[in-house]
C-alpha cells in the first residue's frame, strides 16, 4: 500500500469529536485518482503521458456514454481509465473502510464482499460474516426488483451488466450500515442503507482495484443508492489536481445537498443526465453554432448534451469544437504553443496555468444553458494543467470522436472547477453555483 493511502486509512480510524446517526445531511470529502492523496497517484510519470492518459480516458468514458445508449441500454463500464473522484467511508459494524469511485453514470452502489486473489484494493474486502448489523435482502421484500422464482425463497439476487453482459458484477442486495467521514471531521452514520454486495466481477477493462462503485445515476429495475438519499445530491469542485485544494472537494447527500444558484432543466434517460445547451460564447461574442448540434436526436444517434463525473474533459460536437477553436486561437496568441503527440486536436502551452499572472489575457468561455444558467470558463477550468514541474497545460475541450452515429457532447470534470453543482432529481433541475472557495459552504 502506497505510503499516501496507508496515511489516509491511519487518519480515518483516528477518534472523531463529532458523532451522528440517521442524520439527513452528509457531506464527504472527495479524492481525485491522480492526487498526491490517492492510492493511483503515479508519482514517476511524465508530462506526455500525464497527457495521454487523460485523453485515453476521456475518451474512453465518452465512447462508453455512447455505448450506454444501444440497445442494451446498459451503464457505462467503471475503470480507472474512466473515472475521476472516489468516495471514502467505512461499511458495517465494526466498521471497515471502503474506497470506491463515484460515478453519476452508474445505477447503485456495489461493493466486493468476498476474498479475492491479487491484485488487492488499496483497502480491506467487506467480509459480511463479520458484521452485526449486515442483513441480505430476502427476495420476498419490496424492494427486491425481481421478486422471488416460481417456488423458490432466497435471497434478493442482482447482476449489474456494463454495456455487455460480459463486463458485470453479480451479487445480492443487502441493507448494512453506512459510515462517512465529513468533510467538518465529523462522523455520520446511515443504517438500512440498500447495496450490491458484489460475489463476482467479470471482465472489467483494468485490474479494478478498488472496492466498487460509488453509483449516483437511476435506472429502471435497480435499487439505486440516490433513491435512498432523498433523490438529491451535490458536489463542489475547486482545482482537482491541486492537493492544496482538496479538503475542500467534497459529496454532499440528502439535505446536506446544495442546490443554490440559478436552475435549468435536468433530464435522466438510461441512467445519463442530460442539459440543455443552447450556445457558447467566447469574451461575450455569441458563436455560430447551430443550436440543434446540442439537441438529442431520434434515429438511432447518440446525441445531445450529458454532464458527467466520469470525463475529465469536455467534449463538443465536431462543428461547434472546431468553431470554438478556430475563435480561441487567435486570442491566445500570446502563449508558447507545444505540439502534443497524444491527438493532433489537443492544444497545450508551455507554462504554469495555476500561477499565470496574466490572467486578464486569457478568454472568456461560456456555456448558456436553458434558464438562462451559464457556465463560465476561466483559465483555471477553460485549461487543465499537466503538472507544476512540467510547465504545461492543455485546452480542456475537446471534438467528439468522429463516428457517424454520435453526436454527443459531454460537460466533463475539468469544466466543473470551481462550480457547486447540485442534482434535485424529483424537481428534474441542475443547480450551477459559482464560487471561489468550497469551504463556504461549510
Amino acid at each position: 500500500m502506497a505510503v499516501t493511502a496507508l496515511a489516509f486509512l491511519i487518519l480515518l480510524l483516528l477518534p472523531c469529536t463529532q458523532l451522528t446517526t440517521n442524520t439527513a445531511a452528509t457531506t464527504l470529502p472527495l479524492i481525485h485518482v491522480d492526487s498526491v492523496d490517492s492510492p493511483f497517484h503515479k508519482s514517476g510519470e511524465t508530462s506526455s503521458e500525464r497527457i495521454e492518459r487523460v485523453v485515453e480516458r476521456s475518451n474512453a468514458r465518452i465512447l462508453e456514454l455512447a455505448g450506454s445508449n444501444d440497445a442494451a441500454q446498459a451503464p457505462i463500464v467503471p475503470n480507472t481509465k474512466t473515472l475521476t473522484f472516489m468516495v471514502n467511508f467505512s461499511i458495517g459494524d465494526p466498521p471497515v473502510p471502503q474506497l470506491a469511485f463515484m460515478d453519476t453514470g452508474s445505477p447503485m452502489l456495489w461493493l466486493k464482499c468476498r476474498e479475492i486473489q491479487e491484485p488487492y484494493p488499496p483497502y480491506p474486502i467487506f467480509n459480511p460474516y463479520d458484521s452485526y448489523t449486515f442483513s441480505a435482502l430476502p427476495c420476498r421484500h419490496p424492494l427486491c426488483p425481481g421478486g422471488c422464482q416460481p417456488g423458490v425463497i432466497s435471497n434478493c439476487p442482482y447482476t449489474m451488466n456494463y454495456f455487455s453482459p460480459k463486463v458485470r458484477s453479480v451479487g445480492i442486495y443487502a441493507s448494512e450500515e453506512l459510515t462517512f467521514y465529513t468533510k467538518d471531521g465529523g462522523i455520520n452514520k446511515m443504517e438500512d442503507i440498500v447495496f450490491g454486495c458484489s460475489e463476482m466481477e467479470e471482465n472489467f477493462d483494468d485490474d479494478f482495484r478498488r472496492n466498487g462503485i460509488f453509483g449516483l445515476s437511476r435506472r429502471d429495475g435497480v435499487v439505486d443508492l440516490v433513491g435512498q438519499m432523498e433523490s438529491r445530491f451535490s458536489y463542489c469542485l475547486g482545482n482537482v489536481l491541486d492537493s492544496s485544494t482538496y479538503p475542500s472537494n467534497f459529496l454532499a447527500l440528502r439535505d446536506g445537498a446544495i442546490l443554490q444558484g440559478p436552475p435549468t432543466p435536468l433530464a435522466l434517460v438510461d441512467g445519463i443526465y442530460y442539459l440543455t445547451l443552447e450556445g457558447i460564447d467566447v469574451n461575450g461574442d455569441m458563436l455560430d453554432i447551430d443550436p440543434n448540434f446540442f439537441k438529442r436526436q431520434p434515429g438511432g444517434i447518440v446525441s445531445g448534451v450529458a454532464i458527467d463525473s466520469g470525463s475529465e474533459l469536455t467534449y463538443l460536437t465536431r462543428a461547434a469544437y472546431f468553431t470554438l477553436k478556430y475563435t480561441l486561437l487567435p486570442l491566445l496568441d500570446f502563449l508558447t504553443p507545444l505540439k502534443e503527440t497524444a491527438s493532433p486536436n489537443l492544444i497545450c502551452y508551455k507554462g504554469d496555468i495555476a500561477n499565470a499572472t496574466d490572467d486578464l489575457l486569457f478568454p472568456w468561455v461560456t456555456f448558456h444553458f436553458s434558464g438562462g444558467v451559464k457556465l463560465t470558463l476561466k483559465q483555471h477550468n477553460l485549461f487543465y494543467s499537466v503538472g507544476k514541474v512540467y510547465k504545461k497545460f492543455c485546452l480542456s475541450i475537446y471534438p467528439t470522436p468522429s463516428r457517424v452515429d454520435l453526436n454527443l457532447s459531454i460537460i466533463g470534470i475539468q469544466t466543473q472547477q470551481g462550480y457547486n453543482v447540485g442534482y434535485d432529481l424529483k424537481d428534474q433541475k441542475l443547480y450551477l453555483d459559482s464560487t471561489t472557495d468550497c469551504k463556504s459552504y461549510a
